[in-house]
């Protein structure tokens, strides 16, 4: 047991700056998507009187957008490099955000909820990419796998938590705060 727990404290020790930059900067984002994105149904609904199922076609388009993207992103960020295709994505989901926090019409909402999907995906591959870069030792490079994992649910589960506690359920402005997410994710 020892050992074990020698190993995963050494692993933890072995992450690059850069490594703990993608981690930290995952968990940030995550939390802060978390935070807004299930209170964009309840906007959808209040605002629009939309039903179950034209919410869902609406919020469905920026999970298609993300898959979409998914599939180049990774391509793209071998070609031109890791960090112009992050910070595009980065930049892309600062312009989503911003825009749920200034949408007064359906179309808009639509647009930046595909944005925000297609700018998430744009920044998911390369920054995995990243830390298989800068981690050479497999052992290592799995626990920051794992840590990334982990540190996406977390993010999942304590984003709404935080959403409510500071009070910004169903709050248009709230998304400003995910905007603000992702441009200090960029600027790290």
């Amino acid at each position: 047991m020892n050992a074990a727990r020698r190993r995963v404290s050494e692993g933890w020790g072995m992450f690059p700056a850069v490594v703990w930059t993608m981690l930290l900067g995952t968990l940030m984002v995550r939390a802060a998507f978390f935070m807004v994105w299930p209170f964009l149904a309840i906007i959808l609904e209040r605002q629009f009187h939309l039903s179950p199922s034209e919410i869902g076609g609406v919020l469905g388009t920026a999970f298609l957008s993300s898959a979409l993207v998914g599939f180049y992103s990774g391509n793209l960020s071998d070609r031109f490099g890791r960090q112009p295709v992050m910070l595009a994505g980065c930049a892309g989901a600062v312009v989503a955000y911003a825009l749920l926090a200034l949408a007064s019409t359906l179309e808009a909402y639509t647009v930046a909820a595909f944005l925000a999907g297609f700018s998430r995906a744009a920044i998911e591959a390369p920054s995995k990419a990243v830390m298989a870069d800068y981690i050479d030792d497999q052992r290592t490079r799995d626990l920051a796998f794992h840590a990334r994992y982990f540190l996406i649910n977390f993010g999942g589960a304590v984003g709404p938590l935080i959403g409510l506690a500071f009070g910004l359920s169903a709050m248009q402005a709230a998304f400003w705060l995910t905007a603000v997410s992702y441009a200090l994710f960029a600027a790290a």
